[in-house]
């Protein structure tokens, strides 16, 4: 599980650095720079973190100047035996910059090693009318509800401002 996480921290620090670049119209090939190197991360294009990288800068009303974006929290990795890919972990974690440091889930990213290197292969989202897991980027073919035999289970931190997360948190999955 700590490479699982080290790799999601390296992502999601990057993360931060690029959305902190992003406020700034300066900082344009900064910016970009991070979306790219986030991208390597990607099994494919539909997956990501919600950065595009830019072919030139939005208009200015755009850019403003903000306090340092915090970092996505890691709440709960889940590794499962799976057909296709062997290993899987499934990644519990909050919204880019948490809001007011809101502890809330709102996606899941499923990670694989891809060529000796880990990747995310698939995102879900919560979907906010069913409260369930919704298939948002990746690979099409994975199922949230049909990801292989859990191996075991790692909880960081509990995502204690939202009652559907926190059930969500204590499962066995």
């Amino acid at each position: 599980m700590k490479k699982i996480k080290d790799f999601l921290n390296r992502l999601f620090e990057k993360e931060q650095k690029a959305i902190d670049a992003g406020n700034y119209k300066n900082r344009f090939d900064e910016y970009n720079s991070y979306a790219r190197e986030i991208k390597t991360h990607m099994s494919e294009p539909t997956v990501g973190l919600g950065l595009p990288v830019l072919e030139k800068p939005k208009p200015d009303f755009f850019y403003e100047e903000s306090f340092y974006p915090l970092r996505r929290h890691l709440y709960k990795i889940s590794k499962y035996k799976n057909s296709k890919y062997e290993k899987l972990w499934v990644c519990y974690v909050s919204v880019a910059n948490p809001y007011n440091n809101i502890k809330s889930y709102d996606s899941v990213f499923i990670v694989s090693e891809i060529e000796n290197n880990l990747k995310i292969i698939a995102k879900f989202n919560k979907d906010y009318d069913t409260n369930r897991w919704k298939f948002s980027g990746g690979d099409r073919e994975l199922d949230y509800y049909n990801l292989g035999e859990l191996v075991n289970v790692h909880r960081i931190m509990a995502p204690d401002d939202d009652e559907w997360s926190m059930k969500e948190h204590i499962k066995e999955a």
